[in-house]
Formats: structure tokens, C-alpha cells, sequence
């Protein structure tokens, strides 16, 4: 018989053992420094709140005074008026004496002068705590000898002031009876009234006939007109030579629009030769009038 084998006793397997993981030393923390101690904040002293004034009640508005009419300065020869055409009377010729005081024209105007009586009732007219009725009736004294005085009534009474009521029928009569007094300022309103049918009906012959005779007494304004009515032919053939004339005499007693229109009219030479040098010296004049160029370039 056949010896059995007996099986080989297998070795027994080892069990690898886990070598321990070395721990690595945990740092030490350091400790936290404690915190300083907040300082406390200084208590912020509150300024003392000024108490609000207690509000006016509104009271009732008193009534605002009606603006007073511009007061038309001292009136000469040649001054430029007009309802229409200009803004205010030219000025007088400023004297180096004080003037009188309110006081001493009324004393004048109570001893007779016509003058002070004028100018009196001006002053009671045009200032603010002036009366307007006794303005009048020192005017209508004055009138008696001053024809001047006719003309500012006439003014008064178109513009009206108070008591005293704008009466335009009124205030073309004065301004009548001025004109045939011979007052050029009068005569020039006048044409304007009479044109433009103030105060009564319309009348362009007439007011041709009193703008030219204001003119002739070297009004400005007037003389401007009549320049005008020449170099276009508005009431007749043209007349450049007459409208350079009424020009120059408008330009002479302080019309810039007439100096202007002559300075044009040389330097390119219309209606007159064509002259630089002196288109530049009617320039000169012009602005020396206190002419506005930018009104002529728009």
C-alpha cells in the first residue's frame, strides 16, 4: 500500500503589527494679553437749544401807495418831451449855489414871483407827500404870466395824479394855449396829440403845422421828424439836402439817432459825398450823446 501524503503544514502568516504614529508635540498657544480697558467717553455737554421767538401774527398789510408819476425835470428850450416819443424832460444847467429849499420857494410864491409859484407846484405835484390840488392851483397862478406853466398843467392833466383826475380834453387845451405862447416843448406835444387824435379828433394837417414850427425853434425831436419826412418823401420829394440840414440841427441841440443817421449816411455816402472823416467825427458825436449802437446791428 501506498504510503499517504500527509499535506504540508502551511507556516502561519505574521500579522503585521501597526507601528503607533508618533504625535507631534502641540504647541503651546500664548495666552491672549487682555484687553485694555475701554476709557470711557466724557459725557458731550448738550448747548442749551435757544427757544424759537413766538411768531408775529400777521397783521393786516397796510396799502401800498400807488407808484408816483416820474416827475419831468426843469423845463428849457429844446427839451425832449413827447407823450409818445421820449421819456422825460431834459435838464437845466446845474448852478453852484445851494438850492432854495421848500420853504423859501413857497415864501417867493406867496410874495408874487411867478416863478417860485411854477416851480412850487411842481414840487407839490411830484414828491411823495406833496398835495396835488394845491400843486394845481399854484400852477394856475403862475399861468397868468408864465406860459410854461400852461404846458405842465397840460402835463398833469394827461397823466393825472389824487385827486386831480387825467382830463385828456383838458389837457389838450393847455397844451394849446402853450403852443401859441410860443413854447416849442408845447408845440411838439401838441403835433402828437393832434395826430394821434388825444384828447379830440384827429388832425395831421395841423400836427405837420405845429411840428414844424416846433422845429423851427430847434426842438430836436421836431427837427428828427422833419429830417425824416425829407430823405423819404412822406409829404413830399425827396430832399436830401434839407434832411441833412434838419439832421445836423437835430444832432446840434443833443438828438444821438440824428447824429447817428448823418455819421451813415457820410460814410457810404448816401443822399451826400462820401466822406470818412466826417462820418467818424458824427460817429464820435453820437456816442458822446450816449447813442446805443447795439440797437442800430440788431
Amino acid at each position: 500500500m501506498a504510503a499517504k501524503k500527509t499535506p504540508k503544514r502551511r507556516a502561519p502568516v505574521k500579522k503585521a503589527t501597526k507601528k503607533p504614529i508618533a504625535k507631534k508635540p502641540v504647541a503651546k498657544t500664548r495666552p491672549v494679553a487682555k484687553k485694555k480697558p475701554v476709557a470711557k467717553k466724557k459725557p458731550v455737554a448738550k448747548k442749551p437749544v435757544a427757544k424759537k421767538k413766538p411768531v408775529a401774527t400777521k397783521t393786516a398789510k397796510k396799502p401800498v401807495a400807488a407808484p408816483r408819476p416820474a416827475r419831468p425835470k426843469i423845463l428849457r428850450r429844446g427839451a425832449q418831451s413827447g407823450v409818445h416819443r421820449a421819456a422825460s424832460f431834459d435838464e437845466a444847467p446845474v448852478s453852484s449855489r445851494p438850492a432854495p429849499t421848500l420853504a423859501d420857494v413857497r415864501a417867493s410864491a406867496e410874495g408874487g414871483l411867478a416863478e417860485a409859484q411854477l416851480e412850487l407846484g411842481r414840487d407839490l405835484f411830484w414828491s411823495e407827500d406833496g398835495d396835488p390840488l394845491e400843486a394845481v392851483q399854484w400852477l394856475e397862478r403862475a399861468s397868468a404870466t408864465l406860459p410854461e406853466a400852461l404846458y405842465v398843467l397840460g402835463f398833469i392833466y394827461y397823466q393825472g395824479r389824487g385827486l386831480v383826475l387825467a382830463d385828456p380834453a383838458r389837457s389838450r387845451s393847455l397844451h394849446h394855449a402853450a403852443a401859441d405862447a410860443g413854447i416849442a416843448d408845447a408845440q411838439f406835444e401838441l403835433s402828437i396829440y393832434l395826430d394821434k387824435g388825444i384828447g379830440g379828433a384827429v388832425d395831421r394837417e395841423g400836427a405837420r403845422v405845429w411840428e414844424r414850427r416846433a422845429a423851427e425853434q430847434s426842438h430836436p425831436r421836431a427837427c428828427l421828424n422833419l429830417a425824416v419826412w425829407a430823405a423819404t418823401g412822406k409829404y413830399g420829394p425827396v430832399e436830401m439836402e434839407r434832411a441833412v440840414e434838419w439832421y445836423g440841427r437835430a444832432a446840434d441841440n443833443g438828438s444821438a439817432e440824428a447824429a447817428s443817421r448823418l455819421a451813415i449816411m457820410y460814410l457810404h455816402g448816401v443822399g451826400v459825398p462820401k466822406d470818412e472823416e466826417r462820418g467818424r467825427s458824427w460817429f464820435e458825436h453820437a456816442a458822446s450823446l450816449g447813442y446805443d449802437w447795439t440797437t442800430r446791428m440788431k
